[in-house]
């Protein structure tokens, strides 16, 4: 599942805006004026721990942007991931969440999962949460900007469906006693659109009749 951007075009929380999240302990640079040096995220337990509550705050501001229920669920989910790996999977040389913190979960990634696009996903995810992170942590460095994911195929992963199988679908859905005579003609349809077009699942679940458009002939 290849994920869109978590939250786009950033703004800096409001100074005066009420808020619960308590910043995050970074590494003890000195600062040089006004300048804010790079920094990264020293990992003790409280960190942690603080992780997970910027997660909650994460998902739920992705949440208020309408972003799909299904995309959030896949941020939280693979943003759990990463913070479950940093509390009990981390070595313990790792103290700073910097870029070999990162390519350590790379590595971790790569055992954990054969495909190149799932692990891909699971890398953005914490590359969009450290952006999100940035937010409230002047000067933090995303390490995850730094870490090369995997390459994949620009082919289609799947095969189209044989023609034998496809005509036994249309005539399953045509012929579906569960479903009223309007119902079996909206699923034909959408049936024989997708196998037409290449309409994927979720393009057409979020089609609405407002889509449609009426091609006028052009005379001869």
């Amino acid at each position: 599942m290849d994920l869109v951007p978590a939250i786009p075009d950033p703004d800096d929380p409001s100074p005066n805006q009420p808020t619960a999240l308590v910043p995050l302990a970074t590494t003890g640079l000195r600062r040089r004026g006004d300048e804010f040096p790079p920094v990264c995220l020293a990992l003790s337990s409280s960190t942690v721990i603080g992780l997970r509550v910027y997660l909650e705050e994460f998902t739920r501001q992705l949440t208020q942007r309408s972003a799909s229920t299904g995309t959030v669920a896949t941020y939280r989910k693979r943003s759990r991931t990463f913070v479950a790996w940093l509390e009990q999977g981390r070595p313990s040389d790792l103290r700073h969440l910097d870029r070999a913190c990162v390519e350590a979960y790379r590595a971790y990634l790569d055992q954990r999962f054969q495909n190149p696009r799932t692990k891909n996903g699971y890398l953005t995810a914490v590359r969009h949460f450290l952006i999100f992170l940035g937010r409230y942590h002047r000067g933090l460095v995303n390490a995850a900007e730094f870490v090369k994911g995997w390459s994949c195929s620009r082919t289609h992963t799947r095969r189209h469906l044989p023609v034998e199988d496809a005509k036994r679908l249309l005539i399953a859905l045509e012929t579906d006693s569960r479903k009223s005579d309007i119902q079996g003609r909206r699923n034909v349809a959408m049936a024989y659109l997708m196998l037409k077009t290449g309409l994927r699942t979720i393009e057409v679940s979020r089609a609405r009749i407002a889509h449609l458009q009426e091609l006028a002939r052009i005379p001869q």
